[in-house]
């Protein structure tokens, strides 16, 4: 369910069982996730930027999210902008990371670390 699409809340709540436990088991199955990124002391840090996962405190490419960073990089190459490609990956039905409605501002951020990458 969760490499399909569904979030971990989504996947924990189904089968109920803890989140934790499901992020576990993902791990241990080799399952790329976006865990927390944590500090030197320990303190969670933020997440992962769209499109990456952390996989032993190295970042690298999503490939769930690979196909929606394509997408928005091609839009953006064709002169769209931040607002209209937003409007456009919500009217597509395509949810940001959180399952919620995408925002200008992540589209710029995607573009902002994408722009000089071949993806």
């Amino acid at each position: 369910m969760y490499t399909s699409g569904s979030s971990l809340i989504e996947v924990a709540s189904t089968l109920q069982i803890p989140r934790t436990t499901l992020r576990d088991t993902l791990v241990r199955a080799g399952v790329g996730i976006r865990p927390p990124t944590k500090k030197a002391n320990g303190r969670v840090n933020g997440f992962a930027p769209y499109g990456y996962v952390l996989d032993r405190g190295a970042l690298i490419f999503d490939p769930r999210e690979q196909k929606v960073v394509r997408k928005i990089m091609a839009y953006w190459n064709k002169g769209t902008g931040f607002r209209e490609i937003a409007r456009t990956l919500d009217g597509q039905g395509i949810k940001s990371r959180t399952g919620k409605t995408w925002s200008h501002a992540v589209i710029k951020s995607v573009i902002e670390r994408h722009k000089d990458q071949i993806i």
